[in-house]
C-alpha cells in the first residue's frame, strides 16, 4: 500500500472539518487525491469551500480519467457503485483507490470488509485523529476535542472506537494507527 490517500466521501470531509482537523492532515505531508466527480459533488452540494484552498495550494491532487481507459474504467466504477449501493462519485474514489494502490479515507465503516476484498484498504477519521496524534501535530486535549466536535456535529464515527480512545486519551496513551505510520 502507497502513503496515499484518497478521499472517497462528504461526510469524512465533514467530519474532519467539524473535528478542525483539515488542517494537521495537511501537516501530514500525505499525497491526498479526490476525484473530479467527487470534486463536482462537493461543489453540487455547496462544500466546495471545505477544500478549495488545499486544492489551489496544490495539497490536494485531483484526478481523472483519461480518454484511453474510460470504457473499462465507467464499467468498474459502474460496478461498484451498483453492487455497494454508493454514488458514481464514491465509486470513482474506490477505483482510484485501487488503481493507485492508495487508502481509502471514508466515514463507510461498514464497507471496509467488502472492499479489503477488493484490494482496498479503507481508513476513517478515527485513523486521522491516531496518525495526528502519532505525528505530534495535535495533543490529547485536542484529539479529544475534535472527537467531540465531530460527535456533536453528528459525525459518523463508531460508538465503540470513540469511546475507546476517549479512554486511552484521558490517560494520556496512543492507540494505533493501523497502517502508514
Amino acid at each position: 500500500m502507497e502513503n496515499l490517500v484518497v478521499i472517497k466521501d462528504a461526510t469524512v470531509l465533514s467530519d474532519l472539518n467539524n473535528g478542525r482537523l483539515l488542517e494537521p492532515w495537511f501537516e501530514l505531508e500525505i499525497p491526498t487525491i479526490m476525484t473530479d466527480s467527487f470534486i463536482t459533488e462537493i461543489r453540487r452540494d455547496g462544500q466546495e469551500d471545505l477544500v478549495q484552498r488545499f486544492v489551489d495550494e496544490r495539497l490536494i491532487e485531483i484526478t481523472g480519467v483519461s480518454d484511453g481507459k474510460a470504457g473499462p474504467w465507467l464499467t468498474e466504477v459502474s460496478k461498484f457503485s451498483m453492487d455497494l449501493g454508493i454514488s458514481f462519485a464514491d465509486a470513482t474514489a474506490l477505483v482510484c483507490a485501487k488503481e493507485r494502490g492508495a487508502f481509502l479515507l471514508s466515514s463507510y465503516g461498514k464497507m471496509k470488509g467488502r472492499l479489503a476484498g477488493q484490494g482496498i484498504a479503507a481508513r476513517g477519521v478515527i485513523w486521522v485523529l491516531d496518525m495526528l496524534l502519532v505525528g505530534e501535530l495535535l495533543t490529547f486535549k485536542e484529539a479529544l476535542a475534535s472527537l467531540e466536535n465531530i460527535q456533536a456535529e453528528g459525525g459518523c464515527i463508531p460508538k465503540r472506537l470513540c469511546a475507546r480512545r476517549r479512554n486511552s486519551w484521558k490517560n494520556g496513551k496512543k492507540i494505533g494507527p493501523v497502517g502508514m505510520v
